[in-house]
């Protein structure tokens, strides 16, 4: 019985106990942070240990709200897409900080990549769910841009062994000499979700900026760390983006409930009013019956105001 009580408070405190488990993993995270021989490797696993944080909160949180709303469901797989990319990012710098052996480098940093292209994917599918691409060039270029992903992915897998996208010499991270390229294939994407968003009918103006906003960030960050090395940005970018779509969602789940709430309320009381109206009108005509014969002129006046209550209720 103990057990089950006990059961019982920690799923209904459990979002609590989330914060609180989150807040000591990046405790832990901040004090191997301090503790780096690298001030970029310090300042690059403090941030994406931030980012990755507040993109599991949001994670979790449209998890547990996602019901059965396809575009909210869509959501929640770019935002744990972007989480695992921000954390693989993270894993990418602890393991060149602790100088890891190659195998594992290689590793994180090719699930970053991938991890990138599927966000990146997801979020475009999640933009025709909403823009719906209506006309017969944005269908075809959407299903264009899921080839080349795969296509991109294959190639990427088969250029890793030659080093062409990146390669690990003695524990040491290399840039290879296709990394643009693959770096060049997201903003591609992104560049044409832009599109797509800007030139819908179906989308409100609050909703073109927050989902071009997602676009945007990324596209500026990309480009600062390709050309500075050792810069934390497209986390901290995809992260910025997903707070503003998130913050844009729930602000539009907010104002739809308390529009559920006050038409359920107005509903209630019609239907209230509509029961007790037939009552009113038996007694009244009752009433009025009753004075016709103790006081005329009282029921001629009764008459006359409940006609006019009847003339201003129906009108």
């Amino acid at each position: 019985m103990q057990l089950r009580e006990l059961v019982k408070y920690v799923w209904k405190h459990r979002a609590g106990l989330d914060i609180l488990l989150l807040v000591v993993l990046l405790l832990c995270v901040l004090v191997y942070a301090s503790s780096c021989s690298s001030a970029v490797s310090a300042t690059c696993i403090t941030t994406d240990a931030i980012s990755s944080i507040v993109a599991l909160l949001i994670t979790i949180n449209c998890t547990r709200e996602q019901g059965k709303d396809v575009s909210m469901h869509l959501f929640t797989s770019v935002a744990w897409l972007t989480y695992g990319y921000i954390t693989a990012d993270l894993l990418g710098w602890i393991a060149l900080e602790a100088h890891a052996c190659n195998f594992l480098q290689y590793t994180v940093d090719l699930a970053e990549i991938l991890l990138g292209y599927a966000a990146t994917m997801m979020f475009t599918r999640y933009v025709r769910e909403f823009t719906g691409f209506q006309n017969k060039f944005m269908r075809i270029l959407y299903y264009t841009l899921f080839i080349l992903s795969a296509l991109f992915t294959i190639f990427l897998l088969a250029a890793m062994p030659f080093g062409l996208p990146f390669k690990v010499v003695n524990r040491i991270y290399i840039r290879g000499p296709l990394y643009p390229l693959f770096q060049t294939f997201p903003i591609f994407v992104l560049l044409v979700d832009m599109f797509a968003i800007m030139r819908s009918d179906k989308l409100k103006l609050h909703e073109k900026i927050s989902l071009s906003v997602y676009c945007l960030a990324p596209l500026i960050a990309v480009p600062i760390q390709f050309l500075h090395y050792g810069v934390a940005a497209t986390g901290v970018s995809m992260l910025v983006s997903l707070v503003i779509v998130y913050n844009n969602i729930f602000m539009q789940r907010n104002k739809m409930l308390i529009q559920q709430d006050n038409e359920l309320t107005q509903n209630r009381v019609q239907m209230m009013v509509s029961q007790i109206q037939p009552h009113f009108l038996y007694n009244t005509l009752t009433s009025i019956a009753n004075l016709c014969e103790k006081d005329p002129k009282t029921a001629r006046r009764a008459i006359v105001d409940f006609s006019d209550y009847l003339r201003v209720n129906l009108d």
